[in-house]
């Protein structure tokens, strides 16, 4: 069974804004271990993407740090124009 899940109407973040990722374990950020957390989105939630979280003024980075990313063991964090220029869609 497909988890259903809420997807926001929010407009696309600014190329400068920050996009943070957690990384647990011996997961990290190379193709592979992207394409496993797709998949594995595309099971739960029925659509491939990897969880990540963009700083703005409501979700600021120090927030995020203390609440979002504090249940991983390390993250990072790359710029909105650094991704999309590598044709990563947001």
């Amino acid at each position: 069974m497909v988890k259903t899940r809420a997807r926001r109407d929010e407009p696309a973040p600014e190329p400068g804004q920050l996009v943070m990722r957690g990384i647990l374990g011996d997961a990290g950020l190379d193709v592979g271990d992207l394409r496993q957390a797709a998949m594995l989105n595309a099971e739960l939630y029925g659509f491939y993407g990897v969880s990540a979280w963009v700083a703005d003024t409501a979700w600021p980075r120090e927030r995020l740090e203390a609440s979002k990313l504090v249940k991983f063991e390390r993250y990072a964090d790359f710029t909105v124009a650094s991704l999309t220029g590598r044709g990563i869609s947001l």
